[in-house]
């Protein structure tokens, strides 16, 4: 069980920091499942726990209102969704405060449960010392400015950091991707390829006049043309 646990990002982050606060941690975790369509939390609700998905999926969905044309309007987008070894609802923990998000299942889903005393004990820190260089990161970014708090913690909250050695392919066109990339340090190159048909003769002065309707005075000079 320890190795299993060991291959989550969530619990290998303490085993690094220190491997007896995760052999502490993992004495106070139980399993629970879930059904299909399953709502885990509500956006605004106390939280009581975190969460670390074992096997499924969830979906995550922000409620959110604005301004438009004079009148308040409501709008609940789907923000993202959640796969195996994912780690949520610690938001509400870290600071404190009411479900930024409602998180609904989209399959059959068995979690780990991280009690809320075991996950300020253990992981509280760690986690907002990541999240803190993320969230100043995506503040800096001009079109982000706009964007409601609770979705930016969101984002920060499922945004890992990952490094590419030179000449690393990072995606291929055709393929679908399950990602967004922002380039934190570096140059990246971008190569697109593009189908083209090459025509069965070559446009040489010899066939221009398949290409024109009238022949240019330049060609009649010099006498390709009749």
């Amino acid at each position: 069980m320890i190795e299993i646990l060991l291959s989550f990002p969530a619990f290998q982050m303490v085993a690094e920091n220190d491997y007896n606060d995760f052999i502490e941690l993992t004495k106070t975790l139980h399993m629970e499942n879930f059904e299909l369509d399953k709502v885990i939390f509500k956006q605004g609700d106390e939280p009581e726990n975190a969460y670390v998905i074992v096997f499924g999926e969830c979906e995550v969905k922000v409620s959110f209102s604005f301004m438009k044309l004079g009148s308040v309007r409501h709008k609940t987008k789907t923000m993202c969704k959640l796969e195996t070894k994912s780690l949520f609802g610690e938001l509400s923990l870290l600071f404190k405060g009411k479900r930024t998000a409602t998180i609904s299942t989209n399959d059959f889903c068995s979690m780990l449960v991280i009690p809320n005393a075991a996950f300020r004990r253990y992981m509280k820190t760690l986690l907002l010392r990541k999240l803190s260089v993320t969230i100043n990161f995506y503040r800096s970014l001009s079109f982000m400015d706009n964007l409601p708090t609770n979705v930016i913690l969101i984002l920060a909250s499922k945004t890992e950091l990952q490094r590419f050695s030179k000449d690393t392919l990072i995606c291929m066109q055709g393929n679908k991707s399950s990602n967004v990339y922002f380039i934190k340090y570096g140059r990246v190159r971008i190569l697109r390829t593009i189908d083209f048909t090459v025509p069965d003769k070559d446009p040489t002065i010899h066939n221009y006049k398949n290409l024109y309707n009238e022949p240019t005075p330049e060609l009649k000079q010099l006498g390709q043309v009749n």
